[in-house]
Protein backbone atom coordinates (compact mmCIF):
# COMPACT_ATOMS: atom_id res chain seq x y z
CA UNK A 1 0.00 0.00 0.00
CA UNK A 2 1.00 3.30 -0.93
CA UNK A 3 1.83 5.52 2.60
CA UNK A 4 0.71 8.99 3.08
CA UNK A 5 4.33 10.00 3.43
CA UNK A 6 4.71 8.86 -0.58
CA UNK A 7 1.59 11.07 -1.56
CA UNK A 8 2.69 14.21 0.47
CA UNK A 9 6.65 13.81 -1.30
CA UNK A 10 4.93 13.55 -4.79
CA UNK A 11 2.78 16.37 -3.96
CA UNK A 12 6.23 18.58 -2.42
CA UNK A 13 8.04 16.92 -5.85
CA UNK A 14 5.57 18.21 -8.70
CA UNK A 15 5.37 21.46 -6.54
CA UNK A 16 9.08 21.98 -6.28
CA UNK A 17 10.82 25.39 -7.57
CA UNK A 18 14.10 24.24 -7.99
CA UNK A 19 16.31 21.82 -9.53
CA UNK A 20 18.12 20.64 -6.46
CA UNK A 21 14.57 20.45 -4.64
CA UNK A 22 13.25 18.38 -7.39
CA UNK A 23 16.44 16.09 -7.30
CA UNK A 24 16.35 15.61 -3.61
CA UNK A 25 12.55 14.44 -3.68
CA UNK A 26 12.80 12.27 -6.11
CA UNK A 27 15.73 10.36 -4.28
CA UNK A 28 13.72 10.36 -1.40
CA UNK A 29 10.65 8.53 -3.90
CA UNK A 30 13.38 6.28 -5.33
CA UNK A 31 14.48 5.67 -1.54
CA UNK A 32 10.72 4.50 -0.41
CA UNK A 33 10.38 2.35 -3.73
CA UNK A 34 13.55 0.70 -2.66
CA UNK A 35 12.32 0.17 0.43
CA UNK A 36 9.28 -1.22 -0.32
CA UNK A 37 10.44 -3.85 -2.53
CA UNK A 38 13.31 -4.74 0.12
CA UNK A 39 10.08 -5.21 2.46
CA UNK A 40 8.73 -7.77 -0.15
CA UNK A 41 11.75 -9.35 -0.54
CA UNK A 42 12.51 -10.12 3.42
CA UNK A 43 8.64 -11.29 3.73
CA UNK A 44 9.42 -13.93 0.76
CA UNK A 45 12.67 -15.40 1.88
CA UNK A 46 14.32 -13.26 -1.39
CA UNK A 47 18.01 -11.40 -1.05
CA UNK A 48 17.01 -7.57 -0.91
CA UNK A 49 18.60 -5.16 -2.15
CA UNK A 50 22.05 -3.63 -0.89
CA UNK A 51 23.25 -0.15 -1.45
CA UNK A 52 26.36 -1.23 -3.43
CA UNK A 53 23.73 -3.37 -5.62
CA UNK A 54 21.35 -0.77 -6.22
CA UNK A 55 24.16 1.67 -6.65
CA UNK A 56 24.65 1.66 -11.08
CA UNK A 57 20.79 2.05 -11.19
CA UNK A 58 21.11 5.24 -8.78
CA UNK A 59 24.04 6.27 -10.83
CA UNK A 60 22.23 5.96 -14.13
CA UNK A 61 19.32 8.06 -13.09
CA UNK A 62 21.15 10.81 -11.89
CA UNK A 63 22.77 10.83 -14.94
CA UNK A 64 19.45 10.77 -17.31
CA UNK A 65 18.82 13.40 -15.01
CA UNK A 66 15.36 11.54 -14.25
CA UNK A 67 14.38 13.68 -11.76
CA UNK A 68 14.17 16.83 -14.22
CA UNK A 69 12.66 14.90 -17.01
CA UNK A 70 9.93 13.38 -14.96
CA UNK A 71 8.99 16.78 -13.33
CA UNK A 72 8.66 18.29 -17.00
CA UNK A 73 6.67 15.51 -17.82
CA UNK A 74 4.35 16.65 -14.72
CA UNK A 75 4.15 19.66 -15.48
CA UNK A 76 3.78 20.11 -19.24
CA UNK A 77 1.16 16.72 -19.18
CA UNK A 78 4.16 14.93 -21.64
CA UNK A 79 3.18 11.44 -21.30
CA UNK A 80 6.02 8.91 -22.56
CA UNK A 81 9.23 10.30 -21.13
CA UNK A 82 9.25 7.56 -18.47
CA UNK A 83 9.40 4.53 -20.94
CA UNK A 84 12.03 6.45 -23.03
CA UNK A 85 13.79 6.75 -19.96
CA UNK A 86 13.54 3.02 -19.30
CA UNK A 87 14.27 1.51 -22.37
CA UNK A 88 17.40 4.00 -22.22
CA UNK A 89 18.61 2.96 -18.99
CA UNK A 90 17.38 -0.78 -19.35
CA UNK A 91 19.53 -0.66 -22.20
CA UNK A 92 22.77 0.55 -20.22
CA UNK A 93 21.67 -1.98 -17.28
CA UNK A 94 22.28 -5.18 -19.44
CA UNK A 95 26.06 -4.73 -18.69
CA UNK A 96 25.80 -5.50 -14.76
CA UNK A 97 26.00 -8.70 -13.72
CA UNK A 98 22.41 -8.20 -11.88
CA UNK A 99 20.81 -6.69 -14.45
CA UNK A 100 17.81 -8.76 -14.45
CA UNK A 101 17.44 -7.68 -10.70
CA UNK A 102 18.39 -4.36 -11.63
CA UNK A 103 15.56 -3.91 -14.14
CA UNK A 104 12.80 -5.19 -12.12
CA UNK A 105 13.77 -2.34 -9.32
CA UNK A 106 13.77 0.34 -12.09
CA UNK A 107 10.41 -1.14 -13.93
CA UNK A 108 8.61 -1.16 -10.93
CA UNK A 109 10.09 2.31 -9.73
CA UNK A 110 8.86 3.86 -13.01
CA UNK A 111 5.15 1.85 -12.95
CA UNK A 112 4.53 4.11 -10.11
CA UNK A 113 6.01 7.21 -11.02
CA UNK A 114 4.28 7.15 -14.45
CA UNK A 115 1.08 6.49 -12.54
CA UNK A 116 1.21 9.32 -10.47
CA UNK A 117 2.59 11.56 -13.71
CA UNK A 118 -0.69 10.29 -15.49
CA UNK A 119 -2.77 11.14 -12.52
CA UNK A 120 -4.42 7.69 -12.92
CA UNK A 121 -5.45 5.37 -9.74
CA UNK A 122 -3.39 2.71 -9.30
CA UNK A 123 -5.35 -0.91 -9.05
CA UNK A 124 -4.61 -2.45 -5.79
CA UNK A 125 -3.79 -5.89 -7.94
CA UNK A 126 -1.87 -4.06 -10.51
CA UNK A 127 0.04 -2.69 -7.52
CA UNK A 128 1.03 -5.67 -5.63
CA UNK A 129 1.63 -7.52 -8.59
CA UNK A 130 4.38 -5.36 -9.38
CA UNK A 131 5.92 -4.78 -6.35
CA UNK A 132 5.91 -9.03 -6.06
CA UNK A 133 7.53 -8.95 -9.13
CA UNK A 134 10.04 -6.51 -8.20
CA UNK A 135 10.95 -8.55 -5.44
CA UNK A 136 11.06 -12.14 -6.71
CA UNK A 137 11.48 -11.78 -10.50
CA UNK A 138 10.18 -15.22 -11.79
CA UNK A 139 9.80 -17.30 -8.58
CA UNK A 140 6.27 -18.37 -7.74
CA UNK A 141 4.25 -17.29 -4.82
CA UNK A 142 4.16 -19.61 -1.64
Amino acid sequence: MISPCFLVCWVQYSLASSREERKNLYSVLFDYILHQINETCFASGVNEYSDDEIQPLAALLAQTNAPEAFYISVKLGVEGIGEILRRSISSALSRYPNSERLNMVLLYSFFLICCFNSLRVIPFHDFSECLYSASVGGHNKS
